[in-house]
């Protein structure tokens, strides 16, 4: 949006500037040159037709002197003020077309001058109610009777650094060129802009080519030299006559999508034409058209056409549209009086998610406005259902309908309903969704607000209503806030009415606010705030930055009951012992900070809830103190937190802020002194807050840290004794833990960590710095033996030495573990899950940003040697077993990348046994190869089983995404027999007719590895056929046969049995729904007329 209302003042800039040089450079104002020159005036004013001009403060110093050639030459002139001001339509005589006079044959030059250095210190140019200024103009003017030439080197504008040369023919139509340029580094988008001039005092023509780079600097809007994408094309043919007819083109040409949004593809292609006068009453037709522009893969249709009839809007047409979104604008003259617009809108956004990243669902809404000299009206109606907002907001729907207006008594009448708002956090969860209702209703000269929230869950009872009584005069809006509590005021209720008031200069203000809370208060004496302000060029008022104050108090306010009436996590309700706090502030923030905040334990305790006792439980807090002080943008903090014989930490800080145009930061180059004192004499209070964690021992902490907040210099100690951490659901089990880590400098050196775990050790030592711009931790684990995971399904003992080096993006692990021994149950067999490249797009489900980044750098696994005596104890090895696989992992492998680029390397087997169908196969050969990005695993499988003096397996060899498969015998003998010894333990010729069922479906299951898409399937369709069917209850009638359908009514197939001698070729043609004829061919001749009937 910057970029478009950057854009428009550009536009602005140079029509403005084009019609004051058009006004300037005219024979009358040479001939006034000529005149200021030759006399000693202090004051000039002439009238130039449609303005005026008024020199004032002309300096009498001006040093005159006559060449040998007979120029006069003035070496200085200043005038402290021009004003050109441009007339009302009202105030210009109108020239009848008989009584016009053309331009002069030639300005008629006295004598030639050059005037080498001039300068006007402020240029006021007034049109209507604007006001522009332009200051510090420097300028030097050379004239005779043959050319004049005219250098502006500097003008300070509102919209930049300003320069121009242009030169003109002293003789009708007086032809002139040069350039304008226009320099603004300091805003937003900053740009240097560039105009060529040519014409004549009948016509100026100007042409304008700018590149848009918005990174770079200092400008990202410069002069183009040559095509490329992101251009900005003006050309302009302006009329100097009484008419003004003109003509402009704004071309937008192939501005890449992505700098209006980062997440936006695409490009625009937006072209602007404009024809006609530009005279205050003057009619000008506009026409608008997106070309061949494009947006996320769509093509995005804009099309409009508009008339002016000098400022106002008499007709307007617009049509932009891109896939299901659609937006309508048509406006035009009210028939019954001619002093209204009507301006009426349409939107039918089926697909947000079009339009802009971040935003999905359907918006639709209809609405007027209505233009007249008294003001305007609106009425609206707007809803949306299933939307996706930034911030990860969701919202099931909403409805929104009314009408409004800026005149002082008109009519007021707005609701919108909210359904199903919720946000979603960090960790990918949605807050309780809620319902909003608001209404807004009266004038703008006397109004009333309510406001209604409640929880979408009837159970959860959280809701607030909220109203006030309010009025709109002139640049002030007061107002009563009347009510503000929850819905039944049993929790918080507003005990009196309190006042508002919003200024254009004052900005905001809120006097007098109690809040009654559970037998607490809130008592908010004043806030005031006031945002900042840019600099105006015009009015020469510099930039303020925000103003903030604000002055309260506490008394015993149940802020934990507060904390869970917002956020409910658990249904028992709070214990009446929570904890209450009481504080006092007043603080004032302008071009400094200043002020002071208390606060303190009032009474009652932190309560957590524990699960499995279901029930509360204090933390113990009997102290919690806070105190800061802020004097002219220095902070000083004292805090202090005690909970019975547990816990005892101080703290105390300073350093310095800065006021910034929107609030304070902490500069990274702003002083830090700090001390901390902590003595946690039991670790086990902190399982009260993390409830999924059993934590113990006891920690020390003297630290002192000065310096600069970018690298502190740090010293003391950090000792922690007899610590231990334990994870139930985890199987994690640390413990007889020691901590010994000094502070020294900008690092926190970890001296000595170490651990027990059911078996073994753990120690590690480590080193954490902090650099100008980032944190580091670099550590090292030895691991001796140590059983770390403890849980019936899965344990493991390893040892072996890691690295690891951990930022604040990334966490590296490096280095080589053995496992000795262990365990790791499978879990159930996986459901059914779609494939990659299948996305299922939801505005409920969106993924939380990962915080850090974990990266492996050969990271060597060692799982032992491969048991050589059978059977092996399975104590002694690490084991994987489940989804009937009961076997001991060996090898080795290695790990690089990241967790989305993983990469291995090396080779796993697996010795034991497989279960399926009810028989046990031993896994003689079970090797895992990895070599490269997973999951691009090499298989080489081969399980079997003894059936007498036969045995019989499955050989899997190939890649863990295609595996081959295929039946092994030893002596080898026929595939149906392979799968009737596998199956059922023995040969083919012993089957029985009830067996034969069951063998073709597990032969079917078997070869299809659990695919929802049987082997059969899969091989009709991977050679072109419809059908592979095998099927037969007994040996002698056991049959393969294939099928293909030429059309819809016509299915050519064949059949051959695997054992018999049935080898027929089918021709089968359904004739009506019901009756099809099947012709047979071979070893069995036969035409078949088969009816099929079906019973509901």
């Amino acid at each position: 949006m910057s970029l478009l209302h950057t854009f428009k003042r550009l536009l602005k800039l140079t029509l403005i500037g084009l019609l004051c040089l058009s006004l300037i450079i005219t024979p009358q104002m040479v001939w006034a040159a000529n005149v200021l020159m030759m006399t000693s005036l202090k004051e000039f004013e002439t009238d130039l037709g449609n303005a005026t001009l008024k020199v004032e403060g002309i300096d009498s110093n001006m040093r005159l002197a006559v060449t040998p050639k007979g120029e006069l030459t003035v070496s200085q002139f200043r005038a402290k003020q021009i004003t050109l001001r441009f007339k009302p339509t009202t105030e210009v005589t109108p020239t009848p077309p008989a009584a016009k006079t053309p331009l002069p044959a030639h300005i008629n030059i006295p004598l030639p001058f050059h005037l080498l250095s001039g300068q006007i210190d402020r240029l006021t140019i007034i049109q209507g109610t604007s006001t522009t200024e332009i200051t510090q103009i420097q300028f030097d003017l050379d004239a005779d009777n043959q050319a004049l030439q005219f250098r502006i080197a500097q003008a300070l504008s509102p919209w930049g650094k300003v320069s121009t040369q242009f030169q003109m023919q002293n003789a009708a139509p007086f032809a002139l060129n040069g350039w304008l340029d226009v320099q603004q580094a300091h805003t937003e988008l900053p740009y240097h802009l560039r105009t060529e001039l040519r014409g004549d005092l009948t016509r100026l023509e100007i042409a304008a080519n700018h590149h848009y780079q918005p990174q770079a600097r200092p400008f990202a809007i410069v002069p183009a030299q040559t095509e490329a994408e992101d251009m900005l094309q003006i050309n302009a043919s302006i009329g100097l006559d009484d008419t003004r007819q003109s003509h402009l083109l704004v071309h937008l040409r192939q501005l890449q999508a992505k700098h209006i949004h980062p997440q936006l593809a695409g490009h625009m292609d937006l072209k602007i034409v404009a024809d006609g006068s530009l005279t205050e009453q003057g009619q000008l037709l506009a026409t608008i058209d997106a070309g061949d522009s494009r947006l996320q893969g769509q093509p995005l249709i804009v099309r409009g056409n508009a008339t002016l009839q000098g400022a106002q809007l008499t007709q307007m047409e617009l049509l932009a549209q891109l896939d299901k979104n659609k937006l309508t604008i048509q406006a035009g003259k009210n028939p019954s009086t001619a002093e209204i617009t009507t301006l009426s809108w349409q939107a039918e956004l089926a697909n947000l998610a079009q339009l802009m990243p971040g935003f999905a669902g359907q918006v639709k809404g209809t609405g007027t406005v209505q233009q007249s000299t008294s003001g305007f009206a609106t009425t609206y109606q707007l809803s949306g259902q299933q939307l996706q907002l930034p911030q990860g907001l969701t919202l099931a729907g909403f409805e929104a309908e009314g009408q409004a207006t800026n005149q002082s008594q008109g009519s007021l009448k707005n609701q919108v309903k909210l359904r199903g708002l919720s946000q979603q956090n960090a960790r990918g969860i949605d807050s309780p969704p809620i319902d909003a209702e608001f209404n807004l209703t009266g004038t703008l000269a006397k109004h009333h607000l309510a406001l209604t929230i409640n929880d979408s869950d009837p159970l959860l009872q959280r809701n607030l209503l909220l109203a006030l009584d309010g009025s709109w005069q002139a640049d002030t809006w007061q107002a009563q806030l009347t009510q503000l509590q929850d819905a039944k005021g049993k929790f918080f209720q507003l005990a009196q009415p309190a006042n508002l008031q919003w200024q254009n200069e004052q900005g905001f203000q809120l006097q007098n606010l109690v809040v009654n809370a559970l037998s607490g208060q809130l008592q908010l004496d004043q806030l005031r705030y006031r945002p900042a302000r840019t600099a105006n060029a015009i009015t020469q008022q510099p930039a303020e930055k925000v103003q903030f104050s604000t002055q309260g108090a506490l008394k015993a306010f149940p802020l934990q009951a507060l904390m869970t009436w917002l956020v409910p996590e658990h249904s028992e309700a709070l214990p009446a012992d929570h904890l209450r706090v009481s504080a006092q502030w007043k603080l004032a923030l302008d071009e400094q900070l200043n002020g002071t905040l208390h606060l303190e334990r009032a009474s009652g305790d932190w309560q957590t809830y524990d699960t499995s006792e279901a029930r509360w439980q204090g933390l113990g807090i009997n102290t919690l103190f806070a105190e800061m002080q802020a004097q002219n943008n220095r902070i000083s903090v004292q805090s202090s937190i005690r909970a019975d014989s547990t816990i005892d930490l101080q703290f105390s800080g300073n350093t310095v802020v800065t006021p910034t145009a929107n609030g304070i930061v902490i500069q990274r180059s702003a002083p830090i002194s700090a001390q901390l004192k902590a003595n946690i004499a039991q670790l086990g209070w902190l399982a009260k807050l993390m409830p999924d964690m059993q934590p113990a021992g006891q920690l020390s902490i003297d630290a002192q840290a000065s310096g600069i907040i970018a690298q502190p210099q740090l010293q003391g100690s950090l000792q922690g004794q007899s610590l231990a951490l334990q994870v139930p659901s985890q199987g994690l089990w640390l413990e007889q833990g020691n901590l010994h880590a000094t502070l020294a400098g900008d690092q926190v050196n970890i001296d000595q960590l170490h651990f027990a775990g059911k078996t073994g050790e753990l120690n590690g030592n480590g080193q954490l710095v902090f650099k100008a711009d980032r944190w580091q931790l670099d550590a090292a684990m030895q691991l001796t033996k140590l059983q770390a995971l403890s849980r019936v399904d899965r344990w493991v003992q390893l040892s072996g030495n890691t690295n690891i080096s951990m930022t604040s993006e990334q966490t590296t692990l490096s280095g080589k573990l053995k496992i000795h021994k262990g365990l790791f149950e499978l879990p159930k067999a996986d459901k059914p899950k779609l494939d990659d490249d299948v996305v299922i797009e939801s505005p409920q489900a969106t993924q939380a940003e990962p915080t850090s980044k974990l990266v492996f750098n050969n990271f060597a696994l060692d799982f032992g040697d491969k048991p050589l005596i059978l059977p092996f104890k399975e104590s002694e090895q690490f084991m994987l077993r489940g989804q009937g696989l009961n076997g001991a992992l060996s090898g080795n492998m290695q790990l690089n990348g990241g967790l989305d680029e993983l990469t291995a390397a090396g080779t796993l087997e697996i010795t034991g046994t497989y279960i399926a169908y009810g028989q046990s196969l031993n896994i003689e050969t079970g090797r895992l190869i990895f070599s490269g990005k997973l999951p691009n695993i090499g298989l080489d499988v081969l399980a079997t089983r003894q059936v007498e003096s036969t045995k019989v397996g499955i050989q899997i060899n190939g890649s863990l995404q295609t595996p081959q498969l295929k039946l092994v015998a030893t002596p080898d003998t026929s595939n149906e027999n392979k799968v009737s010894l596998l199956v059922l333990g023995q040969p083919m010729s012993q089957v029985g007719s009830s067996d034969m069922a069951l063998l073709s479906v597990a032969a079917g299951a078997l070869l299809s590895q659990g695919d929802s898409v049987s082997l059969q399937t899969k091989i009709a369709q991977a050679v072109g056929l419809d059908s592979i069917d095998v099927r037969g209850s007994g040996p002698t009638n056991y049959a393969v046969s294939v099928g293909k359908r030429i059309n819809r009514n016509l299915v050519v197939g064949y059949e051959k049995s695997i054992v018999g001698l049935l080898n027929v070729g089918k021709l089968t043609y359904q004739l009506t729904k019901r009756i099809s004829i099947e012709t047979r061919t071979g070893s069995d001749n036969a035409l078949d007329v088969f009816y099929g009937f079906s019973f509901d």
